[in-house]
């Protein structure tokens, strides 16, 4: 598991935090979404590297965000640092308002967050219908690329758009049955027969859309 704030691998320390929207990031080439904008978002507990924590724990945060952007652009050569540092104290200082109490110790990386985790840490204040995609895009992933949430950094609400097309669908499939059969979808409203003709039109739309992606089915 990395560090949530400089991005190496021995994480010995996790913070937990409410979740709160970090940033808004240009996406024009579509990975993340097909709006050409994403939001990064922070979802459940920050994972620290010792000598990350003992800055935090030293109120150290000039330094944490200086390291942060080091091993960054180590990882990264193509930004520099001096670009990065500004960004990574914005974002910490996010984390120092929202941080809801004391370190605790991470044994062997047992508080790593799984997909599933951080997909369910996103759905906690939306609707039904969006925890249920949301909670599709776990099992798509998932099944796809396996449970470590790292991979795509879900732990900041980043999944790619061809997993949200899979998600949304599953639950256009699963809606439009029960509609066909008059029957409730568990925790939804039921839905008049009469959306049947537009949800199939999107149904369709989502189809076409991961044929041109290669990724369907």
């Amino acid at each position: 598991m990395e560090c949530d704030f400089c991005s190496s691998h021995a994480t010995e320390w996790a913070y937990p935090a409410r979740n709160f929207i970090a940033d808004v990031l240009a996406d024009p080439q579509g990975i993340f979404t097909a709006y050409g904008t994403v939001i990064l978002s922070s979802n459940g507990h920050w994972a620290a590297c010792d000598q990350c924590h003992a800055l935090i724990e030293a109120g150290q945060r000039a330094d944490l965000a200086h390291r942060s952007a080091a091993l960054f652009a180590a990882a990264h050569p193509e930004i520099p640092a001096e670009q990065l540092a500004p960004w990574f104290h914005k974002l910490h200082s996010q984390f120092f308002d929202n941080r809801r109490g004391p370190a605790r110790p991470m044994s062997g990386g047992s508080a790593a967050m799984t997909v599933e985790e951080a997909v369910r840490q996103t759905v906690l204040c939306g609707d039904a219908l969006e925890a249920r995609r949301m909670l599709k895009v776990a099992d798509v992933i998932v099944a796809c690329e396996g449970n470590d949430s790292e991979k795509f950094g879900i732990k900041f609400g980043l999944w790619p758009h061809w997993a949200a097309l899979k998600a949304e669908k599953l639950v256009l499939t699963e809606i439009l049955e029960h509609m066909i059969l008059d029957e409730p979808l568990p925790c939804l409203e039921r839905l008049p027969r009469s959306e049947i003709v537009a949800i199939t039109e999107k149904l369709l739309r989502v189809n076409r859309e991961l044929d041109r992606m290669g990724r369907n089915p």
